[in-house]
């Protein structure tokens, strides 16, 4: 069982990526397992997964932001299926 944690940036050094995963696949159970963000800072993507499925419980498994952080949309997995809105 390998976890490992993988960081990307920008060409001007900000904060691009954070993905965490479990024997090569995208998994975390402690919060998300992929994050992404705007050049300018601001959150864009944040991704639950556990065992490269969307998933999550207790709210949306895929939530995405305009660059002005305002919330763009929300959508609900369980185990990799798509939830009715």
């Amino acid at each position: 069982m390998t976890e490992k944690t993988k960081v990307e940036y920008f060409s001007d050094d900000s904060l691009f990526m954070i993905t965490h995963t479990k024997n090569g696949k995208r998994h975390s159970i402690k919060g998300p397992a992929q994050s992404e963000w705007w050049r300018t800072g601001q959150m864009a993507t944040r991704s639950y997964y556990v065992n490269d499925r969307l998933h999550r419980v207790d709210g949306p498994a895929y939530i995405q932001w305009h660059q002005d952080g305002t919330l763009w949309h929300e959508d609900y997995y369980l185990n990799g299926e798509k939830q009715n809105d």
